[in-house]
């Protein structure tokens, strides 16, 4: 009884129609795919054609009958091939609305070389909601803003998403992929059954198609990098031997871009000449207008000491803003060194560079997954401030509003 029931599921199953094909005319096959509370019905002879994606048929009802039309020509002898619609190899199940859609492989038993419509389902800890990375869509944006998760001061209270969130998002959604991926492995195992080749199949487009999401995400990340970095600090650093001897010494790479910023606070405050006695690169005209905005319309707006709960002169922070500021050589207040220090600590990047994914995989072993992962990760190659929208404003943030700062 067990396998008699089994015999008639898996029929069901892999030869039914959806019961919409008896209701009305279907030129687009691809509709067959979207979800609907259709019955299952089988018709005999037709329920024999195998499944071409994209192939052209059209679907015609009357009363009594179904007509299938083959929108091709096939010369005689020729198999006949209907299209099952828009299905991937893999099952899809929405979780959101409560079904389930058979794929190629779990549901008809077989799998497409190089399906147009291949997908990955994705779900994410905590997110009930399952997404779809697609080959016509490698870097879903409701999967993106999933990971953009922690907003700066000034995205919080002025509303606008920063093109840095969406780099930061694009390279915890890397993470994701790169788990994945390792989890896989690369190697497939050769399997001389029927049933075999095609879990090789279904594991060797859903290996590539990750490997294709990865390297879009990663050239999606140098776009953004290209087009809009206005401020690096290999470049603000570059100098020559001779001007790096003369250089202060900086605890950090971070100090140095603070004391960078303080110069320029100096400058449009009013102190003379300190670009003749700077070590580091001139601010040119671009930048120097977009710094000044910034303050102007955020970080000269709110009262950083005030936030951090600073005016206690114990506090460490305040003792790192005067040394800072006593480094610079200039006459700057703490409140000018903290709000560069915020702008920095809130507008600042790391940018990545990744080696080449597929040949790096190709590499992996079995017994080396940690390893790969950590060639995978990338390196940080540059630290830049992207050129954003600014939200013009004419009056204070009350500080009172902004979550105290933690120093770590």
């Amino acid at each position: 009884m067990r396998e008699d029931y089994l015999w008639a599921a898996t029929v069901v199953a892999s030869r039914s129609f959806p019961s919409r094909l008896l209701s009305e005319d279907l030129t687009n096959p691809d509709d067959l795919s979207i979800a609907g509370n259709d019955d299952p019905v089988i018709i005999p002879i037709l329920d024999m054609l195998n499944h071409r994606p994209n192939q052209p048929v059209t679907w015609l009802k009357s009363p009594n009958t179904v007509t299938y039309v083959a929108e091709v020509d096939y010369p005689a002898d020729s198999e006949i091939y209907n299209n099952y619609g828009a299905k991937g190899n893999e099952e899809r199940m929405s979780l959101e609305k409560s079904y389930i859609s058979p794929q190629v492989l779990l549901g008809y038993g077989f799998c497409v070389p190089n399906n147009p419509h291949d997908c990955i389902t994705l779900s994410i800890s905590g997110d009930a909601s399952l997404y779809r990375i697609t080959k016509t869509d490698l870097a879903p944006n409701e999967l993106v803003e999933t990971f953009r998760l922690e907003e700066t001061f000034r995205e919080r209270f002025t509303d606008i998403t920063t093109k840095a969130s969406t780099y930061r998002a694009y390279t915890d959604l890397l993470k994701a992929i790169r788990r994945k991926l390792c989890t896989m492995g690369w190697h497939k195992q050769l399997c001389p059954t029927p049933a075999g080749r095609n879990a090789e199949l279904y594991f060797t487009s859903q290996r590539d198609l990750l490997l294709a999401s990865f390297n879009h995400v990663v050239k999606l990340m140098d776009d953004l990098i290209k087009e809009h970095t206005i401020i690096s600090i290999n470049t603000v650093f570059r100098q020559t031997p001779e001007r790096r001897k003369k250089r202060v010494k900086r605890d950090s790479p971070d100090e140095g871009m603070i004391d960078w910023l303080l110069r320029h606070i100096a400058e449009y405050e009013g102190e003379e000449s300190f670009l003749d006695e700077m070590d580091t690169g001139q601010l040119d005209e671009k930048q120097s207008e977009y710094l000044q905005e910034l303050i102007e319309n955020f970080y000269g707006l709110v009262d950083w000491l005030d936030v951090d709960g600073l005016r206690n002169i114990g506090h460490r922070i305040y003792h790192k803003c005067g040394r800072i500021a006593d480094q610079s050589g200039l006459n700057v207040t703490m409140e000018q060194t903290r709000m560069a220090w915020m702008l920095w600590d809130e507008e600042h990047l790391d940018v990545y560079s990744f080696p080449d994914v597929v040949e790096t995989f190709k590499k992996m072993r079995k017994d080396k997954v940690g390893e790969l992962e950590d060639l995978m990760k990338g390196e940080v190659v540059d630290t830049v401030i992207l050129e954003e929208e600014i939200e013009e404003r004419d009056c204070e943030f009350d500080s009172h509003q902004l979550v105290p700062f933690e120093d770590d």
